[in-house]
């Protein structure tokens, strides 16, 4: 199986958000959510910084389809960016990895947003799984292994072994409200139930300086 979010690395070098070949991930055919979000461009549009120095921006590409892009501001990754397709999903967003005319499968993660943060979610696996193996939503599942490498017990910490590990891809062709009320949910309906607790990535805006220090600063 294909997959379109699997390389793609959401604000380049701080993390691969949407997983790997080989782990644990849950994609979709269509774009996550019911309906276009709204973009505000106070939120969506900025400079945001990050874990290991990482600095990148934002903006809304087209607001009619939900898409807004990121690219790092690092040198040599100036030309890398990285699309999400924003959608609602009841009282939630969503955000799917969006490739120009792409028929493949995306990832998709839920996103919280504000003028100040951004913090992105990733599907809760397990709970995806059951949903799927009980028959409460339609998906397909489907191993996947890759070799890691780690230390052995008879090699020093610089000395790699390599080690077969495995994994469940899951794909679904559509993930809306209507699936959600079918989740395995403690709080039927409640969409953030269906993604991690703890927020894989968050990122800070930078502050614009303020105007009257730079009348200051020109004087």
């Amino acid at each position: 199986m294909k997959t379109a979010g699997f390389r793609l690395v959401l604000f380049f070098g701080i993390l691969a958000i949407f997983g790997l070949t080989g782990c644990n991930t849950v994609t979709v055919k269509k774009p996550a959510g019911d309906k276009v979000a709204t973009l505000d461009p106070k939120i969506w549009e900025g400079t945001w910084v990050g874990p290991d120095g990482f600095r990148g921006t934002s903006r809304i590409k087209d607001a009619s389809k939900g898409l807004v892009e990121f690219r790092s501001l690092a040198p040599g990754e100036k030309k890398d960016s990285a699309t999400l397709i924003i959608h609602e999903l009841k009282d939630r967003l969503v955000g799917t990895a969006y490739g120009e005319g792409s028929k493949e499968s995306a990832a998709f993660l839920r996103v919280s947003a504000t003028e100040n943060h951004l913090a992105l979610f990733l599907p809760n696996h397990k709970l995806f799984k059951e949903a799927v193996t009980s028959g409460k939503i339609a998906g397909e599942m489907q191993k996947s292994g890759f070799v890691q490498t780690r230390p052995s017990k008879d090699q020093p910490d610089n000395s790699r072994k390599p080690e077969p590990q495995g994994g469940v891809m899951i794909d679904l062709p559509q993930f809306g409200a209507a699936e959600v009320d079918k989740m395995p949910l403690r709080d039927a309906g409640n969409a953030a139930e269906c993604f991690e607790t703890d927020p894989d990535l968050v990122l800070v805006k930078e502050k614009k300086p303020d105007a009257a220090k730079k009348t200051r600063t020109k004087k």
